[in-house]
């Protein structure tokens, strides 16, 4: 906040038990109304009423808000989202080297013969991440690894199932604001053996694996894969987080970038509302 005020900004925390319109004049409002926008879809009259006092605010008062709902309502369900980025792919308007996304598939049953038929329609394969089709639920970030079909029992639908591309452990957050951006490393889950093998499925919270100066087990390499993060290019980056904010028609946005295990080759794998 002094960094802010040095510039003349002023912040203000909105109370949501209030009207907005009790709260003051504001030049710009910054949100992430993700998880009541999720609520209030489910029937939660709370949610209901704070996105609709919101809605009903910036209605009357054009170009306050960063980020209108009708923006933000992709990145709430992981499927659209997913099924965007791949378009951007198919259509190759990102970048000479191509907008890529691990393939990947909705899941609506529990049946692993239906999973198997599935997974082989959209091209996913073993082993694959399984997270949740909400983006914004509040066991959004409880995700799982399942590596053959014995672990096709722990399947919970509706949920997105997406190839696991070994990464050396390297998670880039990428955090888009406008027409700038900037990058962090955070650990990520370490490589696996590809193809179907028996082996327990592996169940993680992305938090937690990824917080930083926290070290998982699950972060750590194998003693025969020395950690040799592969770079991320700045070029490919630029052009690809533009291309998801003018398909997406959001200012802000964070985007999660991994790097393939010797090929180089990047991939988005998931895309969130900021801040």
């Amino acid at each position: 906040s002094s960094v802010c005020s040095l510039r003349g900004l002023i912040f203000l925390q909105i109370n949501q038990t209030r009207p907005l319109s009790e709260q003051g004049s504001f030049q710009v409002l910054i949100h992430r109304l993700t998880e009541e926008m999720h609520n209030a879809s489910t029937g939660d009259t709370r949610a209901r009423r704070i996105i609709d006092d919101f809605q009903e605010y910036i209605t009357s008062r054009p170009g306050l808000v960063m980020d209108p709902l009708d923006s933000i309502k992709t990145l709430l369900d992981r499927g659209v989202t997913y099924s965007l980025i791949r378009r951007l792919q198919q259509g190759g308007t990102a970048t000479d080297d191509g907008i890529c996304i691990p393939n990947f598939v909705e899941l609506k049953t529990s049946d692993p013969g239906e999973i198997c038929n599935l997974m082989a329609q959209h091209g996913v394969t073993f082993p694959f991440v399984c997270k949740t089709k909400v983006a914004e639920a509040n066991n959004s970030n409880e995700m799982m690894v399942i590596f053959g079909r014995r672990g096709l029992r722990e399947v919970r639908p509706p949920c997105v199932a997406q190839s696991f591309i070994n990464h050396n452990a390297v998670l880039h957050k990428v955090y888009v604001v406008g027409t700038r951006w900037v990058h962090s490393l955070r650990l990520s889950i370490k490589n696996f053996p590809q193809g179907e093998h028996d082996a327990d499925t592996v169940f993680f919270h992305s938090h937690e694996v990824c917080k930083p100066n926290k070290n998982s087990p699950l972060s750590v390499l194998d003693d025969e894969e020395p950690p040799m993060p592969m770079p991320l290019c700045e070029r490919w980056v630029h052009k690809v987080v533009h291309a998801l904010q003018d398909a997406l028609h959001v200012t802000l946005v964070g985007v999660d970038v991994i790097v393939e295990n010797g090929t180089g080759r990047h991939y988005v794998i998931d895309v969130n509302a900021l801040p």
